[in-house]
Formats: C-alpha cells, structure tokens, sequence
C-alpha cells in the first residue's frame, strides 16, 4: 500500500466537494459511501488537530485488533 497524499480541506473546499458528489451520476449507494469517508477524513482531521482523540479510539474506527485469537499480542 502506498503513502497516501496528505489533503486539508477547507469548509468550503468539502463543500464544493460534497455538492459535486451529491450532483454526480454515481448510484446512491456509491455516494454514500464516498461521502462516509469524506466525513471520516473530516472528523478525524479535526479530532487531530485538537489532539482530542486516544490511540485506542483510532483502533476502535478503524477495527484494528492488536492481540491475536489466543490472547497474545501481536508484534
């Protein structure tokens, strides 16, 4: 997996954005979808910008497991 390009969306850059997914011809369940991740993307910028979010709060929104089935942690 790549390095993601790393974007700061302004309020009325996400906007701009929301109303061109919203009048694009995508099915509405794309949309929905594209739109989650825009608002994920959104929440946790501002989450870390304020620094108001734990380690285990990310692990919990992104359902990232750090002990294994048989209760020994991972590496």
């Amino acid at each position: 997996m790549k390095q993601p390009k790393i974007e700061t969306l302004s309020p009325e850059a996400y906007q701009d954005l929301q109303q061109a997914i919203t009048a694009s011809s995508l099915n509405q369940d794309h949309k929905a979808l594209i739109m989650g991740v825009l608002d994920l993307c959104l929440w946790l910028q501002q989450k870390l910008t304020f620094s108001k979010i734990s380690i285990n709060t990310l692990k919990k929104v992104f359902a990232i497991q750090t002990e294994c089935p048989l209760g020994k942690r991972v590496p």
